[in-house]
């Protein structure tokens, strides 16, 4: 016989547990989270000297001068719109802490995932709670969610690139303003610190990212809708000065930040002879990314194409979809909030809000990415840089996520043990994939992703050690497959080199370019240094070997 459907409880947040259970819960998800995405993600190779985690590893092992420069550059200037220097100060203490040590950045990635997944639990469990009364079901469907969320393909990217630690503690204060916003929702009450503790969440997001300028957009403006809906219900309106006084400060805060954001900083060399686009193709620009940031967000999810590459100039072309799109999501929110002031029910006033937080979170996206592509009009293929990769289509997915969640009250009215088995299939195929695909898939997929780090830095410092005792220069081959964007070659490394041999920090290293030997000489260079041979070989550098290959009788 099947069980009796869930009810949905048109009640107010039930009363919380003591901080010392509440304690005990949550650290046993954490607990269990990075126990399974250590599992997950164990083939994940950790990519320590790619881009700007190779850049700050290098800064770190400099002299003390270098990095006060270092700092102060970021103190004083956005980079790239992001004015964050207490996150670039922070992991410049990391790489210091840690140096190029793998297991250390790979346990750092795994950690921080988890903290993510754990917020997002809440985030569902927050929800859940105004609509599906059987406690069992709340948490299954909260677990498979955040499943669903942290196993994806795309964040094999962020695990193994330690720079994007960053965003990841920028996805999880999203996810916590936004579950403050649902409790803010929710309640029977609106008090004052119901309203500080979101706008405080979304201004430390602006410290982490230049994406924090979206997730501070969607919480004022969600907010804002939420207290105009319950205005007659807030418990601070007999202290009004007081109230505004503070939330004038705060907001006072993210407007002088986001200031800063788009003060400028170094500009990309511009092309005189190339103007910016007009309003009108910005605005058909606009339409056009909303729309395509949506398929190439939900392609991702599970289809992550090593070969496709968006078209950006025909982005402008679909902009009659993005704003069709935009249109029926703005319907749809005015609907929910017009239900919630009718019901006064929690979940509707829960669903209304998390609704508007991906709408206008995904709305100051577009808006950004037209913004850089007014300042850079030399680059027409801008555009679809936007529309692939993890670190652009990952904050894509978070926001569409937090607009599906508002939707999840359906699964209130199926049959409770036909939710049980649902989640439950959902939630294993989300991991088994994940990890079918780590193994599997990603190694064909993306071979440069299964370069070793730490076996190419020994190899590198036991050839900079032949090469010493071979009197010999080292040899400065091409670093493309380690530090990818910002591919240099293994010179750039020397502070690091010196710091990790133990050398003096000012001595000078010889080096010498392998494009300026012979054959000859260089098959007798890798005689006299084999780790540098083994290093240009790992490191796709296969030319210099076949010009020292002897050729074919």
């Amino acid at each position: 016989m099947s069980q009796p459907p869930v009810s949905i409880t048109p009640a107010p947040l039930p009363t919380p547990q003591s901080p010392l259970a509440r304690i005990t819960t949550w650290t046993l998800c954490l607990t269990a989270f990075t126990a399974l995405l250590a599992w997950s993600y164990q083939s994940a190779k950790p990519t320590f000297l790619r881009a700007e985690s190779g850049e700050y590893l290098v800064v770190a092992a400099s002299d003390p001068q270098t990095i006060k420069w270092f700092l102060t550059e970021r103190l004083k200037h956005p980079i790239a719109g992001h004015y964050t220097p207490l996150a670039f100060a922070t992991e410049l203490l990391f790489a210091k802490a840690f140096g190029p040590t793998g297991h250390l950045w790979h346990a750092r990635q795994v950690f921080l995932l988890a903290i993510l997944a754990t917020a997002l639990l809440r985030l569902a469990i927050t929800f859940t709670r105004t609509c599906v009364a059987d406690a069992k079901s709340r948490w299954l469907i909260s677990i498979t969610f955040a499943l669903l969320i942290v196993m994806q393909p795309y964040f094999a990217d962020f695990v193994s690139w330690p720079y994007m630690g960053i965003q990841f503690v920028w996805m999880i204060l999203t996810v916590l303003a936004a579950t403050s916003l649902l409790r803010t929702a929710a309640r029977d009450s609106i008090t004052l610190s119901a309203i500080i503790c979101p706008i405080l969440l979304s201004y430390a997001a602006l410290h982490t990212l230049g994406l924090g300028l979206a997730t501070a957009a969607a919480t004022l403006i969600a907010l804002a809708a939420i207290c105009y809906v319950r205005r007659d219900q807030l418990a601070f309106a007999h202290r009004p000065a007081r109230a505004c006084l503070i939330i004038a400060i705060l907001l006072l805060a993210i407007l002088l930040h986001a200031a800063m954001m788009t003060r400028g900083d170094n500009p990309a060399p511009t092309d005189p002879t190339v103007p910016p686009p007009s309003l009108k193709a910005l605005v058909a620009i606009y339409g056009g990314l909303i729309i395509a940031a949506l398929h190439a967000g939900f392609r991702s999810v599970w289809a992550p194409d090593a070969y496709f590459w968006p078209n950006g100039g025909a982005v402008r072309f679909d902009c009659i979809y993005g704003f069709a799109t935009i249109a029926l999501a703005s319907f749809a929110v005015l609907l929910m909030f017009k239900r919630a002031n009718r019901t006064r029910s929690p979940a509707d006033r829960a669903r209304a809000a998390l609704f508007t937080f991906a709408l206008v979170a995904l709305l100051a996206l577009a808006a950004m990415i037209c913004l850089r592509l007014r300042a850079e009009p030399q680059n027409p293929g801008l555009a679809a840089n936007f529309l692939i990769g993890a670190r652009y289509l990952l904050p894509l997915n978070l926001f569409c996520a937090a607009g599906a969640l508002s939707l999840i009250a359906v699964a209130g009215r199926i049959d409770r043990r036909a939710v049980w088995i649902t989640c439950g299939v959902i939630a294993f195929a989300a991991v088994a994939s994940q990890k079918i695909y780590m193994q599997r898939v990603m190694p064909n997929l993306w071979p440069r992703s299964q370069v070793s780090h730490d076996a190419c830095w020994q190899l590198l410092l036991k050839g900079v050690q032949e090469s010493q005792q071979a009197n010999l220069p080292i040899l400065d081959l091409p670093d493309a497959a380690l530090a990818d964007e910002f591919a240099k070659t293994m010179r750039v490394f020397e502070p690091l080199i010196l710091k990790e041999l133990g050398l003096p920090r000012s001595q000078t290293l010889r080096w010498a370019r392998p494009d300026e030997l012979s054959p000859a000489d260089l098959q007798r260079y890798f005689t006299s240094c084999p780790s540098m041979k083994s290093f240009a070989a790992a490191t796709e550098n296969q030319k210099f070997l076949t010009a020292t290959s002897p050729p074919n009788p």
